[in-house]
């Protein structure tokens, strides 16, 4: 991600505060980094993220089940844990805030399925990380969520026609490359996550999911005056870059694209589920309805608080009903 220029910065931070930029100074560091991180924030996600403080918190609060969580900012959502008045963070705050689950995180906001699992050159550097933390921690279920990386951001454009060229431009999706992708691509790389996860904890409940119905309304992290956006919007500038502007176009081919995710996951963990695999459905758990979609969604690709809160309701029970039937 580019370094913002100082000139900007320096412009940016000159704006009056308010909801919209309450934690501008934290975000917008010359070198992005997260400068004024609640201490209670950190020693939250100090406690999920370091070894030594997860293993000695673990061993203070002793809970039901251990697990280890691997992914993309659906699992490492740092602006989440600027509200922990009303909420405990992000989907992983949340759990861990349940009286059943210690979670380790492993995951990185911005990762895709590809590097979680092969990694560069196909070293799998990141994927032994994982497997250590699994091995490491005794756990009783391994989460994970990829996918989202690989298709959101400049990626998206790939799946489309433009518009002027969609054969059908109702649904202007490029259905070769979805197959590609959601047919081959992912269900090849999921398969030697689980036959990873398996290699070095053969009892242990896998759980993946494929996400909820995101808006593609074009609103960032932080979206704030003369145009400027701080990591994102993810999808709606890939439409526009294709020439689609029917609002509903947009949300059908999104809408089409988080079910072929999610049929991909289902068909995995249907085939695997002799090694206790299993697909947590998430579409419908949050409102993509106008106007109360703002309640749920954060932004394009990010739940709010509430929203958080709802998928970490959905996942406690779909977890609990595996490893305590």
């Amino acid at each position: 991600m580019p370094k913002i220029q100082p000139q900007v910065l320096k412009m940016l931070r000159e704006l009056p505060s308010g909801p919209a930029n309450f934690y501008l100074d934290s975000l917008l560091d010359p070198d992005l980094v997260f400068t004024k991180l609640p201490a209670r924030a950190k020693a939250h996600l100090t406690q999920m993220s370091d070894p030594k403080s997860f293993r000695l918190h673990v061993k203070a609060k002793p809970k039901p089940f251990v697990g280890v969580a691997e992914g993309d900012s659906w699992f490492d959502y740092l602006p989440a844990y600027f509200d922990l008045d009303l909420f405990n963070g992000d989907l992983l705050g949340e759990l861990n805030d349940d009286d059943h689950f210690h979670v380790f995180k492993v995951a990185k906001a911005g990762d895709t399925l590809d590097n979680m699992v092969f990694g560069p050159n196909n070293t799998g550097e990141q994927l032994r990380k994982t497997l250590k933390a699994i091995e490491a921690n005794d756990a009783r279920f391994f989460l994970f969520s990829g996918g989202g990386n690989d298709v959101a951001g400049p990626e998206l454009e790939r799946f489309l026609f433009s518009a002027a060229s969609a054969p059908d431009p109702s649904l202007p999706i490029r259905k070769d490359v979805v197959e590609a992708v959601f047919g081959k691509a992912f269900p090849d790389t999921f398969n030697h996550l689980i036959d990873e996860a398996r290699r070095v904890s053969p009892k242990i409940a896998i759980f993946l999911h494929g996400y909820d119905f995101a808006v593609p309304d074009g609103r960032a992290v932080i979206n704030i005056p003369f145009g400027f956006h701080f990591v994102g919007p993810w999808l709606k500038p890939a439409f526009v870059n294709k020439g689609i502007t029917e609002v509903a176009v947009q949300q059908r081919v999104i809408d089409f694209l988080i079910d072929r995710l999610n049929k991909t996951i289902a068909a995995v963990a249907k085939k695997r589920s002799s090694d206790n695999v299993h697909h947590i459905d998430v579409r419908g758990t949050l409102t993509k309805s106008k106007p109360g979609y703002r309640k749920d969604w954060a932004n394009e690709l990010h739940p709010t608080g509430r929203g958080w809160k709802k998928v970490a309701n959905l996942f406690t029970k779909e977890i609990l009903a595996v490893l305590q039937p």
